[in-house]
């Protein structure tokens, strides 16, 4: 089914982008992703979708360990713009860490996924993040 979710993917492993990639076309929904593959150019894509506001995306999936800019820093800037704010950000990390859990709802996440270690679990939690965030919530915009 074609959608006009947005989805904003920022993440810096190719192969767990093409991964997400992979699992979200496999579904109900195929929103249309974008990815950052930094902190700084998350931070920077993000904010210029704001002058469009038709461009900016209904759900933010974060990875914490980034490059340029951490994700901690990333969800900081979301969570307190304007017009981002509203947007829900997944944290979606390899880290189990509670200190990195605690946080990341300190920031204002929206939820905290660990990644999968194979790949039928990837499409699982991928399932379940679609049927949640885009069949039952309501999302802004």
């Amino acid at each position: 089914m074609t959608s006009t979710i947005k989805v904003h993917l920022v993440e810096d492993n190719k192969s767990d982008i093409d991964l997400l990639k992979d699992a979200f076309g496999r579904n109900t929904y195929v929103p249309n992703i974008t990815v950052s593959h930094d902190g700084q150019s998350a931070i920077t894509d993000l904010e210029a979708t704001t002058r469009d506001k038709s461009l900016i995306p209904n759900l933010i999936i974060l990875d914490i360990n980034l490059p340029k800019k951490s994700g901690f820093e990333v969800l900081n800037f979301v969570k307190n713009h304007q017009q981002l704010k509203f947007v829900p950000v997944l944290v979606l990390s390899s880290s189990d860490a509670p200190a990195d859990i605690e946080k990341s709802y300190k920031y204002y996440a929206n939820g905290y996924l660990v990644k999968p270690l194979d790949i039928e679990q990837w499409f699982n939690l991928v399932k379940r993040i679609e049927e949640f965030w885009f069949g039952c919530a309501k999302l802004a915009h």
